[in-house]
């Protein structure tokens, strides 16, 4: 199995996917691996990010506040690009109870092959009917 990748923009322009080998150690007990299914595109933050006009290169964002100030930056490059991603839950650390290898949920990741979140996250973003094209809505 090759290591799973994970898309960046490492300049404007330019998109490359890294290999992401610390994916595949070995679980905590109250991690879950999830195999991405579908992640959904922000086109507009997403295209900013890649050509290089996004706020966060010049400014910092105060999630409490919710504004960029003008005290530091939020993003260099490279940066990874993404934040909904759906995906299968395909193993569980030994102490979960919450999530299930074959489970669909929704995670707060990059694009990427495959993710290891607190098996929380996952709990929480468990989809049950939901079909994955509908869950990264």
């Amino acid at each position: 199995m090759h290591p799973p990748r994970q898309l960046f923009a490492v300049g404007p322009g330019r998109l490359a996917l890294k290999e992401m080998p610390e994916l595949l150690r070995q679980l905590d007990q109250d991690e879950v691996r999830v195999r991405a299914v579908l992640s959904a595109i922000s086109h507009g933050t997403e295209m900013r990010l890649i050509r290089g006009t996004t706020p966060s290169f010049q400014k910092r964002w105060d999630p409490l506040r919710r504004i960029y100030c003008t005290d530091g930056q939020s993003k260099t490059y490279p940066c990874a690009l993404g934040y909904e991603t759906v995906g299968e839950v395909i193993e569980t650390g030994s102490a979960v109870k919450s999530v299930f290898v074959g489970d669909l949920v929704w995670i707060d990741r990059p694009h990427a092959e495959m993710h290891i979140v607190r098996a929380e996250d996952a709990a929480h973003g468990r989809l049950g009917n939901v079909t994955a094209q509908r869950g990264v809505f």
